[in-house]
């Protein structure tokens, strides 16, 4: 991995399905696992290459390091089958898991940098994900979002800035 010049980091990049550029010099992917082409008959080219293998709630950067962070993290807790497979689940100390993931983007992320979040209130509501992020306490605040409801199920993205002091 040559990314010394990296400003923006993917936790929990997956399949990379993020970006349009698969593989920017500028974004480093951290996930908690890898897996290798083949493991899922129905999309062989399906993968999960991180550039670190890495805990969000241990993220192993120093402080300050990222402008941008890009967090999407599994959306159920439990999933099973090809979804399953693909994003992963939450475990059962979920709520304990996002508090310190978001201290530690918190942590990593430089003053004014920013954090875009992706969820799915597949089976945990956005208003149960937000109390687990210390909003109060942690001066990562939203600022914008998809915060209404447009179906059975919706996936939303929510921006936040970093006002910490450096």
């Amino acid at each position: 991995m040559n990314k010394e010049d990296a400003f923006m980091i993917d936790l929990c990049c997956g399949g990379r399905h993020w970006l349009f550029d698969k593989d920017p010099a500028d974004v480093i992917f951290m996930d908690i696992r890898s897996v290798e082409k083949g493991n899922l008959q129905i999309q062989p080219n399906w993968c999960v290459k991180p550039d670190i293998i890495g805990d969000y709630t241990k993220i192993p950067f120093d402080d300050s390091t990222f402008e941008y962070v890009f967090w999407d993290i599994p959306h159920a807790i439990n999933l099973t089958g090809i979804m399953g497979k693909k994003y992963g689940q939450l475990g059962k100390n979920w709520k304990d898991d996002l508090r310190k993931g978001f201290s530690e983007i918190h942590r990593i992320l430089k003053h004014k940098g920013s954090m875009i979040f992706k969820f799915n209130d597949l089976s945990i509501s956005f208003k149960d994900i937000f109390e687990c992020f210390n909003l109060e306490e942690v001066p990562l605040k939203p600022i914008l979002g998809t915060p209404t409801k447009k179906g059975v199920n919706t996936t939303a993205f929510f921006f936040f800035v970093n006002y910490k002091d450096d």
